[in-house]
């Protein structure tokens, strides 16, 4: 949801910003920046709110990468190994016959070679072919690993700016307490 907050870089539109960009919420604020008290708080305020916004939006982007590169990478994994069913398959219901039961068939020399010759590509496809799925699978499980431990940083770092969040609040309470000015 798209959310206007006036006065955001007041100590309660400043905090009330914040609760709404971690709930997801996009935010657009509007201050005046008068001097009903310090202006530089105010805008250092407001510079806090944006940095805020960057790093969610930052780290929501490197969480969406990873996640389409483990998707990208189990659909080709998925693809291949599919491709080597199809060959188990092929070969299954085209009948019980061994590479010797190939070879032996051959009617002259020559026959016997090139069936040997074909025997031995198929072979060294397959042999690529699995090769290609396991190591395909062992970079699909690391990036896993890799995403995982990236939530966690991101976890991390969210509770710490939480704290200092709350850091903040308690030291602007403290320092200020705007008295109302007399008219």
């Amino acid at each position: 949801m798209k959310v206007l907050v006036t006065g955001s870089a007041g100590f309660i539109g400043m905090h009330l910003c914040k609760q709404l960009i971690a709930n997801g919420h996009e935010v657009v604020g509007l201050d005046n920046f008068n001097n009903y008290y310090s202006v530089a708080l105010k805008e250092a305020r407001n510079a806090e709110l944006e940095a805020l916004k960057t790093d969610i939006s930052t780290t929501e982007t490197t969480i969406k990468t990873l996640e389409t590169d483990i998707e990208n990478q189990q659909a080709t994994i998925d693809e291949n190994i599919e491709l080597f069913k199809k060959r188990l398959c092929t070969m299954y219901t085209s009948g019980n016959d061994t590479s010797a039961s190939i070879v032996l068939g051959s009617s002259s020399f020559y026959d016997m070679m090139s069936r040997v010759h074909m025997i031995n590509r198929i072979a060294e496809y397959d042999d690529k072919l699995i090769d290609e799925i396991v190591t395909k699978i062992e970079n699909l499980e690391q990036s896993k690993k890799d995403m995982e431990r990236e939530k966690l940083n991101l976890s991390m770092k969210l509770e710490e700016q939480n704290k200092r969040k709350e850091e903040k609040a308690a030291e602007i309470e403290v320092e200020e307490c705007p008295t109302p000015k007399a008219s």
